[in-house]
């Protein structure tokens, strides 16, 4: 691997028992590694064993590079992996899973009569948990009883869970009788990748199947699905640059806002924009023969007049069918000229809306 323009080599050795000077076999070994490892001119070597060191074993890597200025020798050893295994304690459970007493033991418990009360539900509940979360590094599940029924949550255990070990869902539904707002939700979050809330009712899924860790096995019958956008969204925060031009391309007015998300579905990809008391939306779709679709949703609740003038001001002319450009973070990113055909439904007085 390369790391800051430097290349290191990591040789791991499986020599639970070290490598004392009677076990020649593995000394031969690991000084074979070693040369081989110079074949691409490393700065770094590294060598990776479960054992403690003694003084002999590690003088012995270390005169492996004796007179030569590169590369550079370490040993990791046991001490070493030690301290990282405490601070990633779910690696190791991942990776050693004869425990099956134990978890036998904490499924009984949630058997028991609670008799402790709420102390024991605390404690059960905890164990269960704990197990949950040794099923796997990159996934676990958050459950919650609610109303006589069970809700499993699948939940990432850090930012790029998603990239590492990816999980995909299979639907299908039957939208023939649904809902048209449904409809229209299930295009913008499928279709492009709108950073909004998607619940799939159970009487719209004909099928549900997901595919991903082994232990992942979901019953999609009667089960409704839930789609939640990422937080923070892609591009979240970025600035943004919406003017409007005139007939002739001159500019008439320039407003500043923020990117609220980013998204790309099977269909083409989206772009949240919000302004003070103003959300824009545009879906672009990847065929060039479909227009780019704009939405745009109004909120005045609290605003001053000012500000309450100048979110109209973008509606308004949004509604006209307005030439504008479109600048992220300074870079042009699209022009071209609003639909102007959209039924408004707008908020006044604290009345949320869209158009």
């Amino acid at each position: 691997m390369t790391v800051d323009g430097r290349v290191r080599i990591y040789q791991l050795k499986y020599f639970p028992e070290g490598f004392p000077g009677s076990y020649q076999g593995r000394r031969a070994g690991i000084k074979r590694s070693f040369k081989k490892a110079l074949e691409h001119d490393p700065d770094d070597w590294v060598l990776v064993v479960p054992c403690a060191l003694t003084l002999s074993e590690r003088a012995y890597v270390q005169d492996l590079g004796a007179g030569a200025e590169r590369p550079r020798i370490r040993v990791l050893d046991r001490a070493w992996l030690d301290d990282k295994l405490a601070l990633h304690a779910d690696l190791e459970s991942s990776c050693v899973r004869d425990d099956l007493r134990e978890a036998a033991r904490d499924y009984r418990a949630e058997l028991a009569f609670l008799a402790g009360g709420t102390d024991d539900i605390a404690q059960r509940v905890g164990a269960l948990g704990r197990r949950i979360d040794r099923l796997d590094l990159h996934w676990s599940i958050d459950v919650a009883y609610r109303n006589g029924a069970v809700v499993q949550t699948l939940r990432p255990k850090h930012p790029r869970a998603q990239q590492v070990s990816p999980i995909y869902f299979t639907v299908r539904g039957h939208f023939k009788d649904a809902d048209p707002g449904l409809t229209a939700a299930v295009r913008r979050v499928v279709g492009f990748g709108t950073a909004e809330e998607l619940i799939l009712p159970a009487s719209a899924i004909q099928e549900l199947s997901v595919h991903g860790p082994e232990w992942l096995r979901i019953d999609g019958e009667n089960a409704e699905v839930r789609m939640e956008p990422l937080s923070p969204a892609p591009g979240q925060g970025q600035s943004v640059e919406l003017v409007f031009l005139d007939g002739s391309g001159a500019v008439r007015s320039v407003h500043e806002g923020t990117v609220r998300a980013m998204g790309k579905g099977q269909l083409g990809s989206s772009l949240d924009l919000a302004f003070t008391g103003l959300r824009l939306t545009f879906c672009h779709a990847d065929d060039a023969s479909v227009p780019t679709a704009a939405s745009c949703a109004v909120d005045l609740t609290g605003l001053s007049c000012p500000d309450a003038l100048q979110a109209l001001d973008i509606y308004g002319q949004v509604m006209e069918g307005s030439a504008f450009r479109l600048r992220l973070n300074g870079e042009e990113l699209a022009a071209g000229t609003f639909p102007g055909r959209v039924s408004p439904r707008r908020t006044v007085n604290g009345l949320r809306g869209s158009g």
